[in-house]
């Protein structure tokens, strides 16, 4: 082995061994309980956001904060908690992980669809008894807040939720 490569190798292992003892930081331990309220503040946080944009209005492409279209709204109203969502609805229905509607719960991506193609994307604030109440960007109000499950529109287009939040 040459100089030049003994040399490398010594500094490497030099360098490995001061990473390897150096000091490593705390590491906190977490209840479940504790998870669980984190979780729920999150899910609090990206409700609040959300809601903070009813009354925008609408418009194609749009990406907030003064006019957003469907899945620019929920990329914008996520990327506040810090999850980036893909730009397009259709992307945003293969983000997190899949559930049915019907366990939907605060803080899931919302999936409707028209046929087979992906049509829209909402946020859900509220899973009640009487139904899935859902923050999106509608073409026609701008971004709202109403129950999907009894909208005669909404109701027949609801295909799953994404599980996007931890």
């Amino acid at each position: 082995m040459s100089h030049r490569n003994l040399f490398s190798v010594t500094m490497l292992l030099l360098l490995f061994s001061l990473v390897a003892c150096g000091p490593r930081p705390a590491k906190r331990l977490q209840s479940k309980s504790q998870r669980h309220g984190l979780a729920h503040d999150t899910k609090q946080h990206l409700v609040s956001v959300a809601k903070q944009y009813e009354g925008a209005r609408y418009k194609y492409g749009g990406e907030g904060p003064k006019s957003f279209d469907c899945s620019g709204f929920t990329r914008f109203v996520y990327s506040e908690v810090g999850i980036q969502l893909p730009r397009r609805s259709a992307d945003q229905a293969q983000f997190g992980k899949k559930i049915s509607a019907h366990r939907a719960q605060k803080g899931d991506l919302l999936v409707l669809k028209k046929g087979r193609k992906v049509q829209h994307v909402g946020i859900v604030v509220a899973a009640k008894d009487e139904g899935l109440w859902v923050t999106h960007a509608s073409t026609s109000r701008g971004v709202i807040t109403e129950n999907m499950s009894s909208s005669p529109y909404w109701k027949s287009r609801i295909r799953y939720a994404r599980r996007v939040l931890p």
